[in-house]
């Protein structure tokens, strides 16, 4: 399944779903209350367990497990690659 996601002011769609959600629903779900921290390109949000850090120079956003010392899938589990890279999309892109 190919996982399109938006930050800060985009929508999110996550595609196999058919489903569009208005809010940042990965920063909600791995760093709820957090504003986050512009770092460079870069946005982190962070919790207790996760840092959710979104690249916006190369598209991507990723999701750290301060725990496991891993990047994880939205299930929570480290995978590959692949498996933990979302592009973001912006408005005109979706």
């Amino acid at each position: 399944m190919d996982y399109y996601l938006c930050v800060t002011c985009f929508l999110v769609a996550v595609l196999g779903n058919n489903s569009i959600g208005y809010h940042n629903t990965i920063v909600n779900q791995f760093a709820d209350g957090d504003d986050g921290e512009q770092q460079g390109v870069k946005y982190v949000y962070e919790s207790f367990q996760y840092k959710v850090i979104a690249d916006m120079a190369s598209g991507y956003l990723r999701i750290y497990d301060k725990i496991l010392k891993d990047y994880i899938d939205l299930n929570g589990k480290p995978g590959s690659r692949d498996n933990t890279h979302f592009k973001i999309l912006r408005r005109e892109e979706m």
